[in-house]
């Protein structure tokens, strides 16, 4: 099976990928009556980028609600917009609670390790802080407020 990262190369690379797609496919799709889709949007005024982010939650085999589909829509920088995919690819099977938990270093492990200046980690950042809103939106909640300092991983040049 691919890995999240090789998913999202692909979908790059093939350019028939297209988010609206998934909107329609959600909206026609069976298991819309069960399921629950928490919406957020998120924005950087430092640099001007915007995502929507859309994740839909339904019973999995145990009964736990999951992320089904999520998608976004936006505009922002090639890092932001690649981050956005590919924190939307690793939601993919996860509980509320594992979305909010999700962390810049989550990012990292999943790109293999990547060096981005700390003036750029807002970029990668504002997915997971829009997937977060998103989830608690939905009546989710957090389990503990998101402090961004503390995600910030060392490996992140200064």
């Amino acid at each position: 099976m691919a890995s999240a990262t090789e998913r999202v190369i692909a979908r790059y690379k093939s350019m028939t990928h297209h988010k609206a797609g998934m909107a329609d496919q959600w909206n026609a799709s069976p298991e819309r009556a069960e399921a629950i889709l928490a919406h957020a949007k998120g924005d950087n005024p430092m640099c001007g980028d915007s995502l929507d982010v859309f994740l839909t939650f339904a019973p999995n085999d145990r009964g736990e609600m999951t992320v089904k589909q999520g998608w976004f829509e936006g505009y922002g920088c090639s890092l932001c917009m690649a981050s956005a995919d590919l924190a939307i690819e690793l939601a993919i099977g996860m509980t509320p609670q594992e979305v909010v938990s999700l962390t810049l270093e989550d990012l990292d492990r999943a790109w293999g390790g990547i060096n981005v200046p700390r003036s750029r980690v807002h970029c990668m950042d504002l997915c997971l802080r829009a997937a977060r809103k998103a989830v608690e939106g939905a009546g989710f909640g957090a389990e503990e407020p998101f402090i961004q300092d503390r995600h910030l991983s060392p490996s992140f040049a200064e």
